[in-house]
C-alpha cells in the first residue's frame, strides 16, 4: 500500500518507519526542514529503542521517503495518517490548529477513494467534524475518515506498534474494514472496530484510568509516610488480587509525559464544557499535583531551606528509554526549586538539552554529584542502578539521597551503601540511615 504520514513526531515517525518495514511504501511529511534533512541522512531526531535500525532498513530498501511537500504526499498515497501534535492550550483544551490545517490541505489535494486515518489524540467528535468539514469543502468522495488511537509507550514504541496489545479503529464506512485489515496485516492482534466517537474516547478513558491508578497508590504513599508503613507492601498485596490489574501501582512523584497529563486536562476541560464533570479524574489530577509539591517540601524541610542549595538531579526524561521531556516531572521539580533559590545540576543518559538555562547538564554522573547538598532521582533509568553509589562516600558532604521513583528497595540501599553514611528518602517508605541499627532500619 502507498501510505502518507503527515507529522513526524514520536507517533508519526514510529508509524511511518514501522509500516515501511512491513511491505508498505511510505512518504513521511513534516513542515520542519531540519527534521526532514536529518531523516534523509538516516538519523531519527528522537530516540526510541530500535528505531534507527529500522529506519536504515527501510531506507536501504527504498520503502520510505521524506519530504516537506504535503501536496505531493497526499497525491501519492492511498492511505493518509494524520499524526500531528495537539498540545494543550493554557486552559487545558487541545490546540487542534494543525489538525484543521491538514484537513484544509486534504480538501485541496485529496483524491477519490483515499482513506484518512486520524491518529492524533483529539477530543470526542473531532473525527466526525473533520469528515464533515472535508465533505463540505471537497467535491471528491473519500473512502472514509477514521480514528485509530495510538497506545505507544515511549521507550518501547516500536515494539508496541509491531506487536500491539490492541488496535482500535473508529469508522463510518463498512468498505473501510478490508483496507484496515490489509494495512495491519503483519500482526495477529484482533482489531476492534467501533464508532468514531468511541475510538476517540477509548484513548482518553485508558489514560484516565492509568492516571487514577497512579494517583491512588500515591495517595496511599502519603498515608504510609504518616504511619510508618511501606507502600510497596500495599502495592504487592493489591497486585496479587486477581480482581486488580497489577501495572501502574508503583508509588512515585506522579505521572508525566506527553500523553497522560495532556489527555487528563483535555478530558476535564471538555466534559466541564458539556456539563458532565468527572470528579474522580479531577481528584486524581489534584493528587498528582500534590505529590510533587509534597516531595519538594520534604527536601526543603530536610535541608532547612532550598536557597543556595546545590541539588543534583538524576533523570530528566519523562520515563526511561526515551529522550522526551514533554510534561516530564523534572520540569515541574526544576520550576519549583529554582523559584526557591536552589542551584540545579543534572544528569540523564539521553537528554542533552533542557529548557531551563540555569540548569547545568553533566554527562558524567559522578561529576554531577560533586558538591551536592542532595541527590534526587526523578526517572527510574536502569543506568542509575549501575552507578557506584558507594562513591558518594568520597563526597565532601554527607550523602543525602531522595528517590522519587523508588528505584531501589530498602535492602538494596543497605547493600549499595555498605559503610557509607547514607541517608535515603523514598516515596511511601520509612527513611533509611545506614548507620542506624537493624531495628531502626526496619
Amino acid at each position: 500500500m502507498h501510505i502518507g504520514v503527515i507529522g513526524l513526531g514520536y507517533v508519526g515517525l514510529v508509524t511511518a518507519v514501522c509500516l515501511a518495514t512491513q511491505g508498505h511504501r511510505v512518504i513521511g511529511v513534516d513542515v520542519a526542514q531540519a527534521t526532514i534533512d536529518q531523516l534523509q541522512n538516516g538519523k531519527p531526531p528522537i530516540y526510541e529503542t530500535g528505531l534507527a535500525e529500522l529506519l536504515r532498513q527501510a531506507q536501504s530498501g527504498g520503502a520510505i521517503r521524506f519530504t516537506t511537500d504535503i501536496a505531493h504526499a497526499i497525491k501519492e498515497s492511498t492511505v493518509l495518517f494524520v499524526t500531528v501534535e495537539t498540545p494543550s492550550l493554557p486552559d487545558g483544551s487541545p490546540d487542534l490548529s494543525q489538525v484543521w490545517e491538514i484537513c484544509d490541505q486534504l480538501a485541496i489535494y485529496g483524491q477519490a477513494g483515499q482513506l484518512v486515518i486520524i491518529k492524533s489524540t483529539v477530543p470526542v467528535g473531532t473525527t466526525d467534524a473533520f469528515a464533515e468539514r472535508l465533505s463540505n469543502n471537497h467535491h471528491i468522495q473519500f473512502l472514509d475518515v477514521v480514528h485509530n488511537p495510538d497506545f505507544l509507550q515511549q521507550g518501547r514504541a516500536v515494539d508496541d506498534f509491531l506487536s500491539p496489545d490492541r488496535i482500535v479503529v473508529g469508522y463510518e464506512n463498512e468498505s473501510t474494514i478490508p483496507l484496515i485489515n490489509e494495512l495491519y496485516h503483519f500482526n495477529q492482534t484482533p482489531i476492534q472496530f467501533c464508532r468514531r466517537t468511541s475510538a476517540e474516547l477509548i484513548n482518553y478513558a485508558a489514560n484516565a484510568f492509568l492516571a487514577m491508578k497512579i494517583s491512588y497508590i500515591n495517595m496511599f504513599s502519603q498515608l504510609c509516610e504518616t504511619f510508618g508503613a511501606d507502600v510497596t507492601d500495599i502495592a504487592q498485596s493489591i497486585e496479587n488480587d486477581p480482581h486488580m490489574a497489577p501495572h501502574f501501582l508503583k508509588a512515585g512523584i506522579g505521572y508525566g509525559g506527553s500523553c497522560i497529563p495532556k489527555d487528563i486536562h483535555t478530558l476535564i476541560q471538555t466534559t466541564r464544557a458539556e456539563g458532565v464533570p468527572l470528579p474522580l479524574l479531577e481528584a486524581a489530577d489534584r493528587v498528582n499535583a500534590w505529590q510533587m509539591a509534597r516531595f519538594v517540601e520534604r527536601i526543603e524541610q530536610r535541608l532547612d531551606a532550598l536557597a543556595d542549595k546545590r541539588i543534583a538531579l538524576f533523570g530528566l526524561s519523562c520515563k526511561p528509554g526515551t529522550d522526551d521531556i514533554r510534561e516530564a516531572p523534572s520540569l515541574r521539580f526544576t520550576e519549583i526549586t529554582l523559584a526557591k533559590g536552589a542551584h540545579i545540576v543534572a544528569h540523564d543518559p539521553l537528554v542533552k538539552a533542557f529548557p531551563y538555562p540555569q540548569v547545568e547538564l553533566f554527562s558524567d554522573p559522578y561529576t554531577c554529584m560533586q558538591g551536592a547538598d542532595a541527590i534526587v532521582i526523578l526517572t527510574d533509568w536502569p543506568d542509575f542502578r549501575a552507578i557506584n553509589w558507594k562513591r558518594m562516600c568520597e563526597l565532601p558532604k554527607e550523602p543525602l539521597l531522595f528517590d522519587g521513583c523508588n528505584l531501589f528497595s530498602i535492602q538494596e540501599i543497605k547493600m549499595l551503601a555498605g559503610s557509607c553514611p547514607l541517608e535515603y528518602h523514598s516515596i511511601g517508605r520509612p527513611c533509611v540511615k545506614t548507620f542506624e541499627s537493624e531495628k531502626q532500619v526496619r
